[in-house]
This record gives C-alpha cells, structure tokens and sequence, in this order.
C-alpha cells in the first residue's frame, strides 16, 4: 500500500511537472518563467513531505507492531 501510493505521488508530481515545463517553455500564456521555475521548486518540496510523510507512517506502524 506504501508503494502504491509513493508511486500515486510520483505520478501526481510527474504531471504536474509536464505543466510546469510548459511554462518553463513560454508555452503557457501569463505565467513568466521565474514563476514556472519557483512553482517547480515548490512541487518537488511538496512531494519529498509527502514521501516522507508516508515513510514515517510505515515507521510507526512497523514499530508499533513489532512491540506488539
């Protein structure tokens, strides 16, 4: 189930990235390439606290069952 989910967050960053790129790009009107670029940064943040989140969670629940 972990993995499932990393991956879910890979794929959600995966995308979300294309669009970026875009913009990046000049292929996305209104939206300068400092900002494609900092909006990029900001997604790659937010998925490492999601992974990293989801990593702690199967810590915790593999500790809490080894005690058990």
């Amino acid at each position: 189930m972990a993995e499932d989910n990393r991956q879910r967050v890979r794929r959600i960053r995966r995308a979300a990235q294309d669009i970026v790129k875009k913009g990046k790009d000049g292929h996305v009107k209104g939206i300068s390439k400092d900002d494609a670029f900092r909006v990029g940064n900001h997604i790659d943040e937010v998925t490492e606290e999601c992974i990293n989140s989801i990593n702690d969670i199967i810590e915790r629940k593999s500790s809490n069952v080894m005690s058990n």
